[in-house]
């Protein structure tokens, strides 16, 4: 419920804010941008269908997350949170039947070197001494 609340009063703020007229930046406009711009959308609606607090919706307001660190991390003098709001007006219904399959493959693709990587180090991890046995 406030996963839902929160992003339903973000998403107010930002449909009542003065940028909704501003122009897209040239960054905005770079397809590896609007890619992740695509796929954050997607991963935030995703999140906001799902129950409240379950393993499903922490899982994709993570991916929404890794999204929008990518696009800080290429443009990170765009508030891309401010620019979440004018894109959800433009194209972005017709971007979640196009992109929606794209995005889950990447997310499946991340999850799979997460996952790789943290089998790694657990293999690494010093081994820690059976516990004895309690006498009864």
């Amino acid at each position: 419920m406030m996963f839902k609340t929160a992003t339903a009063v973000s998403l107010a703020i930002l449909l009542a804010s003065g940028t909704m007229a501003s122009a897209q930046s040239d960054a905005e406009r770079q397809p590896a941008n609007r890619a992740d711009m695509q796929c954050m959308a997607i991963m935030a609606i995703g999140a906001g269908m799902m129950e409240e607090g379950s393993v499903e919706q922490l899982g994709l307001a993570a991916a929404m997350a890794y999204y929008l660190g990518r696009l800080e991390a290429r443009a990170p003098d765009v508030n891309w949170l401010e620019a979440f709001g004018p894109y959800l007006l433009t194209d972005f219904e017709n971007d979640i039947k196009v992109h929606s399959d794209r995005c889950a493959a990447e997310m499946t693709r991340f999850g799979a070197r997460m996952t790789s990587w943290g089998e790694k180090m657990q293999s690494m991890a010093p081994k820690q001494p059976a516990k004895p046995a309690r006498p009864r």
